[in-house]
C-alpha cells in the first residue's frame, strides 16, 4: 500500500503484508484503511502507525467495491454473484446478508450483472455500478428492487454510459461516475448528467484518460481518479467558472508537452508511463493503440515486467521483442481487450445474450422457448400458432367468398342485364299483395226508431 503526500510526487510504503490481488480500497474519515483482497478484507489502522501487520476482518472474495457507512456497516459487491452483501462491523457474531441483487445476473429492478463500485449515503440507500448492464441503480434502505437514476432506461435519461464501474456522491448530493469504457467522468448537478473530466475520447495527455475506474474527492473538492490503463493517478482541480457552474481542471502547464503539478513530466507515453522500464527501450508511435512501443535486446529478460494483462503469459520473439499469450477470454496486444463472445450471437424470438465467462447464453422470454439460441418453440406455442393461422386463413376465405359473390351478382346484373334473383323478388312482391288487409265496413240497417208513448220519434 502506496500513500502520495499531498503535491509530493514519490510516494510511501506503508504496508506490504498479504495484499496480494487487491481490487478495491477504502478510507475512512480517521484515516483507516481497508482493502478488499482476493480472499477477505483487511485493515490497516491509522492508530498504529499503519503498521506491515493488516487485520482480516471479513473473509469474502474480491469485493469489487467496498464500502462502510456511517453506522459502521461493511457493504461489498461481488461481481462474480451479482449481488452486493452487508454486515455490521461492530458485532463480530454477524453474517453477510444480501441487500441487492438476487445472484443471477439480469436486467430487472431486482437483478444486478457485475456490480463494481458502490456508495452508501447518509440515509442508508445504496448505489451501484451495474457494470454489465451499463446503469446506476438506487436501492432504497429495505428494498430489494433498485431504480435505474442513470444510464440505459433510467428514469431521468440524460446520458448514456458504457461499463461503468463507480459512483459516489459530494457533499451537495450530486452523483459522480466513472464511465470507464468511454474514458470520462461523468457528474451531476441540478440540471442533470453531463461529463466533467475526459470529454474528448481516451489518450495520456494530462485533459484525458484511458478506461478510468476508481474516483475520489479530496476536502478541498479536487476529484482523483485512478487511470487504469495509463498506469496513473489523476488529479483534476475543482474551480468555479464565471457562470457559477462547477468545473474540473487539470493542472496547466505552460508547455503542452509537460504535465504533473510540477510540469516537470513530458507528456509522451514513454516519459509519463516509463512501460518498458530499464529492459527495454520505449519508442513512441502513433501505430500503436498505447502510443508507444517496447523494443528489447535479444538477451534481456524483458518478460519479468510482466507486460502481459489479465494473466497472460509473455513469451520472447525471434525480433528481439515480446508477445503475449492471452487465456480463454481475452485478446489483444497486452491481453487487455475482454472477448464480447454476444457479438456475433444471435438470439432467436427475442431472446438476450448474455456473455459468460469464455462463453454466452441466450436468455429466453418465459417457458416458451429453449435451446442454444432460445430457437425451440415450445409445444403450447406451436398448437397455438397452428389454430391461430387456421381460424385466420378461414375468415380470410369466408370474406373473399361473401365479397365475390356480390360482386358476380351485380355484374351479371348490370352488364349482362341477368338477374338471377329477379324471379324470386316478384313471387315476394306478389306474396305481399295477397297478403294485403281487407277492411271491412259495416252498415247498420232496420235501425229501430224510438218511440215515445204512442207518437213516434
Amino acid at each position: 500500500m502506496l500513500i502520495w503526500l499531498n503535491n509530493n510526487l514519490n510516494p510511501k510504503v506503508i504496508s506490504h503484508d498479504r495484499l496480494s490481488s487487491s481490487t478495491s480500497i477504502f478510507v475512512k474519515n480517521q484515516g483507516d484503511i481497508y482493502i478488499a483482497t482476493s480472499n477477505s478484507v483487511h485493515l490497516l489502522a491509522k492508530s498504529v502507525s499503519y503498521s506491515n501487520i493488516s487485520v482480516p476482518i471479513v473473509n469474502v472474495n474480491s469485493c469489487m467495491g467496498i464500502f462502510i457507512d456511517i453506522s459502521n456497516s461493511f457493504y461489498c459487491s461481488l461481481d462474480s454473484q451479482n449481488q452486493v452483501l452487508k454486515k455490521s462491523l461492530e458485532d463480530n457474531t454477524s453474517v453477510l446478508t444480501r441487500i441487492a441483487g438476487n445472484g443471477s445476473h439480469g436486467f430487472a429492478s431486482n437483478m444486478l450483472h457485475g456490480p463494481n463500485g458502490i456508495f452508501v449515503d447518509t440515509n442508508f440507500d445504496l448505489y451501484v455500478a451495474d457494470f454489465g448492464n451499463n446503469r446506476i441503480q438506487l436501492f432504497r434502505l429495505g428494498q430489494s428492487n433498485g431504480v435505474t437514476i442513470a444510464g440505459k432506461n433510467s428514469t431521468t435519461p440524460t446520458i448514456e454510459l458504457y461499463l461503468p464501474s463507480n459512483v459516489i456522491m459530494d457533499g451537495n448530493k450530486y452523483l459522480f461516475i466513472s464511465d470507464s469504457q468511454n474514458n470520462r467522468i461523468i457528474g451531476s448537478n441540478q440540471n442533470g448528467f453531463r461529463c466533467i473530466a475526459g470529454c474528448s475520447d481516451s489518450g495520456s495527455t494530462s485533459d484525458k484518460m484511458n478506461y478510468p475506474r476508481a474516483i475520489a474527492f479530496d476536502s478541498f473538492g479536487n476529484l482523483y481518479v485512478a487511470d487504469s490503463r495509463n498506469h496513473r493517478i489523476q488529479k483534476f482541480i475543482f474551480q468555479i467558472n464565471s457562470c457559477h457552474q462547477d468545473v474540473f481542471l487539470p493542472p496547466k502547464c505552460q508547455d503542452e508537452n509537460h504535465i504533473g503539478i510540477n510540469c516537470s513530466i513530458l507528456s509522451t507515453p514513454c516519459n509519463s508511463l516509463n512501460p518498458c522500464g530499464k529492459h527495454g527501450n520505449c519508442i513512441n508511435s502513433i501505430t500503436n493503440i498505447y502510443g508507444y512501443e517496447c523494443k528489447y535486446e535479444e538477451n534481456s529478460q524483458f518478460c519479468k515486467l510482466k507486460p502481459c494483462w489479465n494473466s497472460g503469459t509473455c513469451n520472447r520473439t525471434t525480433n528481439g521483442t515480446f508477445e503475449c499469450l492471452c487465456l480463454p477470454g481475452w485478446t489483444g496486444i497486452y491481453c487487455e481487450k475482454k472477448i464480447n463472445y454476444c457479438e456475433k450471437v444471435t438470439c432467436q424470438n427475442n431472446g438476450v445474450c448474455r456473455p459468460l465467462l469464455m462463453n454466452y447464453s441466450c436468455e429466453c422470454l418465459g417457458d416458451h422457448f429453449s435451446g442454444r439460441h432460445c430457437e425451440k418453440v415450445a409445444k403450447k406455442i406451436v398448437a397455438l400458432r397452428i389454430v391461430s393461422k387456421s381460424v385466420g386463413y378461414i375468415a380470410i376465405i369466408f370474406l373473399v367468398c361473401t365479397v365475390g359473390f356480390f360482386v358476380a351478382m351485380d355484374v351479371l346484373k348490370y352488364c349482362f342485364a341477368i338477374d338471377l334473383t329477379e324471379k324470386e323478388l316478384k313471387h315476394i312482391r306478389q306474396k305481399k299483395i295477397k297478403r294485403r288487409p281487407v277492411i271491412q265496413r259495416f252498415v247498420y240497417v232496420n235501425t229501430p226508431v224510438k218511440t215515445k208513448g204512442n207518437n213516434a220519434l
